[in-house]
């Protein structure tokens, strides 16, 4: 999985900062493999200045 990062405007004018990416440091090889087929994804989400 690529990086997804993405900057937007909120209808108040506030403007946020979002970033998505593949994290494989949060959980063990074991229960990774547990689960299969599934991308385990970091979420930042952070507020910047107007």
């Amino acid at each position: 999985m690529k990086d997804l990062v993405r900057i937007f405007k909120s209808p108040e004018g506030d403007v946020y900062h979002i970033a998505l990416s593949e994290d494989k440091g949060v959980l063990s090889q074991e229960v990774v493999e547990a689960l299969g087929n599934v991308h385990v994804v970091g979420i930042e989400l952070r507020r910047l200045d107007r």
